[in-house]
């Protein structure tokens, strides 16, 4: 496999915490799955696993050439072993993620493979 992209992103969970879940379902909704919304919701501090896939679709974006508005396109979800992986409609390749975070920020970085 050849490496035909790669991105990172980081994003500061405040921002996420300022925007609850309850009141701005619209605006969670343009960027993440229903697959996504259940998985952090159901985490004890879902904005940072909010943030974590928003920085994981951003790396995807940055990796591919993607534009903004794809981002409901993206879904980033865990394998059985737990382990982040990513699913791009319309895009061919594999593409490999890496989720990581902090009290403050989170972090992505996306390989793009062919």
């Amino acid at each position: 496999m050849n490496i035909k992209g790669i991105g990172i992103d980081m994003v500061d969970i405040e921002n996420f915490k300022k925007l609850p879940l309850k009141g701005n379902i619209t605006f969670y909704k343009k960027l993440f799955t229903t697959t996504e919304i259940a998985y952090c919701e159901s985490k004890a501090n879902p904005y940072q696993h909010f943030a974590a896939r928003f920085a994981a679709k951003e790396a995807i974006i940055k990796a591919c050439g993607l534009k903004l508005k794809d981002l409901i396109n993206i879904e980033i979800i865990n394998n059985k072993d737990g382990a982040p992986s990513a699913k791009v409609k319309n895009k061919l390749g594999k593409f490999l993620v890496s989720l990581s975070h902090t009290k403050n920020e989170a972090v992505a970085i996306a390989l793009w493979l062919n």
